[in-house]
């Protein structure tokens, strides 16, 4: 929704200054899956998180209809903010939590692009939780968004749990049957979701998860990411000062 913080805190401004409702495509959000480990976190059923990980990485090339000014720094930005931003915030959603503190890498194999294609980033949140996210546009693989979430009482790899807590008897992982992030089309994201979700704050007069205030903070960990980047790897704390 911006890519500079200028933009980012004109917008977010400019949204609570009028009043208005607002909702942002974080569509991941509302995956099926996503939706089950929000509501197994809430449950405890991994215990106290100390770990998250999620990656973005997705084959990008000249194939995409939007690589023309996708691959630019005027209307593309960045590796995060092209579209490893959705990375970024399910770190945040699934976290629970926000990043005081990133440290970032990144290379560029195929040369397609003004920025470097392929991030590496490690975090510390707020409540003494590490994590690490990663977006990737020269990978030569299928599309995947990769899911981890350790804890004092079980992990999560993706679709798969395991949690004493809950399966006293487990001996092997247990896969849960909704369906993944695992497919680039964006005809396979849960639009339709996000948007009857969005019209019910509108009717009840609440906010949603995912609005403006909320997605700020998201292209701000994106920036940070970007400025450590450009620092040659070293930390960056948030909140950010500055443009």
């Amino acid at each position: 929704m911006a890519l500079s913080m200028k933009e980012n805190r004109l917008l977010r401004d400019a949204v609570v200054h009028n009043g208005v409702k607002s909702v942002v495509s974080f569509v991941a959000r509302w995956n099926p899956l996503v939706d089950n480990l929000k509501s197994l976190l809430k449950a405890q059923a991994l215990g106290k998180l100390f770990y998250v990980e999620v990656n973005y990485w997705h084959e990008i090339g000249p194939w995409w209809h939007g690589f023309e000014w996708g691959r630019t720094r005027e209307h593309g930005g960045s590796a995060m903010l092209l579209a490893g931003c959705h990375a970024v915030d399910l770190l945040r959603w699934l976290s629970g939590d926000e990043v005081v503190e990133v440290s970032a890498v990144s290379n560029n194999e195929r040369g397609l692009f003004e920025f470097d294609a392929n991030v590496a980033a490690i975090v510390k949140f707020r409540n003494g939780a590490v994590g690490y996210t990663s977006c990737l546009y020269d990978g030569e693989l299928p599309y995947q968004f990769n899911i981890d979430l350790v804890g004092t009482a079980g992990t999560l790899r993706d679709n798969r749990l395991w949690s004493k807590k809950l399966l006293p008897s487990q001996s092997s992982w247990t896969t849960l049957g909704s369906t993944m992030l695992d497919s680039g089309d964006v005809q396979h994201h849960p639009f339709d979701a996000e948007i009857n979700h969005f019209v019910d704050c509108i009717l009840s007069g609440g906010d949603s998860h995912c609005n403006i205030a909320d997605a700020y903070r998201t292209h701000e960990l994106c920036m940070a990411i970007d400025r450590s980047i450009e620092a040659g790897g070293g930390p960056v704390r948030l909140p950010l000062d500055g443009d």
